[in-house]
């Protein structure tokens, strides 16, 4: 009753809009009968309804797919996404695997570099030696000293000479089983007789502790010259004869000093000669 004091109280417009809402299967039926009687008596009035019933339906069929291809689409995104992601994951991966692996044959060229740099690289009368790595350095202000990885096993011996390609880097003062300590030439227990190659002056080169190693005993009237190589002298038969060291400079206190070929913070591979 209600309902229909309702409808009593709507215009014209909203009576029709009505009548159409709840009769609208029963008018489809009827359009569609309609429609399909005259297509069939009139050829081309089934073509004109046919292109046009098309052209009409097709923004509605637009709007009803709309949700399926958004939905379609966002899972395609997804998927892409998702293995997108997983690819990105594994690509990082490689690139880790790829620096370490170019980190290691950097490491292996330079190491490399320095074994062909040995293996070239003799002393008059020490022909024998065996390569060793240092892998433990004990730098502080009180000692100068390094360890190889080789000892009494490989045949080594206290008083044994050690150097790289560049020169001398000093001797081995104790020999354990697998491992040894180099008593460098920087260090102050480290004394060697050397000479000048230019002046030819006999000198003792002194650790200080420092990089710089000082020529000791010297003529009061030497002809020592800066940038004059020093060489081992092979005196007391601490260390064989013409072993190269370093070149000579003038410290600021006026003392002559050695800075030594050998780079002792990079040295890595080694020579133990017998």
């Amino acid at each position: 009753m209600s309902k229909a004091l309702r409808v009593s109280h709507l215009s014209l417009t909203g009576q029709i809009l009505f009548f159409g809402l709840r009769n609208s299967l029963k008018i489809f039926l009827i359009i569609s009968l309609i429609l399909l009687i005259t297509a069939k008596s009139s050829p081309r009035l089934n073509s004109f309804i046919s292109k046009y019933s098309v052209e009409i339906s097709k923004p509605i069929f637009l709007v009803i797919n709309f949700p399926f291809y958004f939905v379609t689409e966002l899972k395609n995104n997804v998927q892409n996404f998702a293995v997108l992601s997983k690819e990105n994951k594994k690509l990082k991966i490689e690139n880790i695997t790829l620096k370490s692996q170019l980190f290691e044959l950097r490491h292996l060229a330079q190491e490399n570099q320095s074994l062909r740099s040995l293996l070239n690289y003799s002393e008059e009368g020490y022909a024998n030696f065996v390569t060793s790595r240092i892998f433990v350095s004990l730098d502080n202000p009180f000692n100068k000293l390094a360890l190889i990885d080789k000892g009494a096993k490989d045949n080594l011996k206290k008083g044994q000479v050690i150097t790289n390609s560049d020169g001398l880097l000093g001797r081995i003062i104790k020999v354990g089983e697998r491992s040894s300590h180099i008593l460098l030439l920087t260090d102050f227990q480290s004394k060697i007789p050397v000479y000048s190659s230019g002046s030819a002056e006999n000198a003792v080169l002194v650790g200080r502790g420092d990089k710089l190693p000082r020529l000791k005993y010297l003529r009061k009237n030497h002809q020592l010259q800066e940038n004059e190589i020093i060489y081992s002298s092979g005196d007391g038969q601490m260390y064989p004869a013409h072993l190269p060291i370093g070149t000579a400079l003038r410290d600021n206190d006026g003392n002559m000093v050695v800075l030594p070929f050998v780079d002792f913070s990079l040295s890595n591979i080694v020579k133990v000669h017998f």
